[in-house]
């Protein structure tokens, strides 16, 4: 069985724009993952709240190495 990667900290992104609407929003993201061998696997979760719309999507990595 693989070793377990750290979480990614939920983090709040920074106002780029005080005057694009659509810009002032909360976006986090949480993520965690697996070495196993040659092959990491991670899934996550994303959110955007607030601003123009709100966003949320399922994230799935797999990285190899060679």
């Amino acid at each position: 069985m693989g070793s377990l990667l750290y979480p990614v900290i939920p983090a709040q992104a920074e106002d780029p724009c005080a005057d694009n609407i659509s810009a002032r929003s909360i976006k986090t993201e949480s993520q965690i993952g697996v070495h196993l061998g040659r092959v990491d696997v991670s899934l996550g979760y994303r959110e955007e709240i607030g601003g123009a719309f709100e966003e949320t999507a399922v994230l799935i990595a797999v990285v190899m190495r060679r």
